[in-house]
This record gives C-alpha cells, sequence and structure tokens, in this order.
C-alpha cells in the first residue's frame, strides 16, 4: 500500500511540474527596456531572464509554446511578425547549451520551420498574459 501512495505522490508532482513551471526562470516579456527590477510589468520585448543581449523588440501580442518550442507573434500593423525560440540547443562550437532565436519571419516561414520540426501550431498552448516565462532546465 506504501508503494502505491509513494507511486501516486511521484505521479502527481511529476504532472504538476510540468506545467507550473517555475516562476524565476525563463522567458519574460515586458514592455520596459531590460531592466532586473521591472521585468514583470507589461507586454512588449521578450527577453531572456539575465542575458539582456538578445532580446525581441516590440509588442509580443500572443505566444504559442510547447515544451520544446516558443512561437512569439510581434503586434504588426502590416502582417503578422513572428519569432521562434528553441530553447536549449547545444551549440558545439562554444560546447554549451544555447537557445536559437528564428526571426522575424512571416506566418509562411513560421508554418515552414513549424513543419521541418514536426509541430502543429494548433498542438501548441496559447498564453497572451502580461509576463509569460518558460523554463530553462
Amino acid at each position: 500500500m506504501k508503494k502505491i501512495i509513494f507511486l501516486f505522490l511521484i505521479s502527481c508532482s511529476v504532472v504538476s511540474c510540468q506545467y507550473n513551471w517555475p516562476i524565476t526562470a525563463g522567458y519574460i516579456i515586458t514592455s520596459d527596456i531590460p531592466m532586473p527590477d521591472s521585468c514583470d510589468t507589461k507586454f512588449g520585448v521578450l527577453i531572456y531572464k539575465n542575458d539582456y543581449t538578445e532580446y525581441i523588440a516590440g509588442s509580443i501580442k500572443h505566444v504559442y509554446y510547447n515544451d520544446k518550442i516558443i512561437v512569439a507573434q510581434q503586434d504588426s500593423p502590416a502582417q503578422p511578425t513572428w519569432y521562434i525560440i528553441q530553447p536549449r540547443e547545444y551549440d558545439y562550437l562554444n560546447g554549451a547549451w544555447d537557445d536559437r532565436i528564428i526571426g522575424p519571419v512571416s506566418t509562411e516561414q513560421r508554418d515552414s520551420v513549424l513543419r521541418k520540426a514536426n509541430i502543429r501550431m494548433q498542438d501548441l498552448r496559447h498564453n497572451d498574459y502580461t509576463t509569460w516565462r518558460f523554463p530553462k532546465d
């Protein structure tokens, strides 16, 4: 009986960890220029946690994601502009884990990248909250 309860608790914790990602890790959407104290505000810039060298400027309208990819739509009056982030790509040149950012791309280019990755937009989860984070580990 103890083994059954133990296995149940482990399965519950694995499921909850899968969707309740840590608040302090990952990507943040904010409208402010990247400052450590102002990373919880509004829409605008998709930035990486403490590395402010790569960021996407402009208003982010929607974010679609799963555990392998992030697709962010930049709010644009002309046509939708998309950014695709593939976290935790291994950079063999520098010998470290690195993120791959593709963009800005058109809707057609976005679909092509997702097709090559065998991912469908309708299978991704959607989030349009003002602050959104993605786990790094």
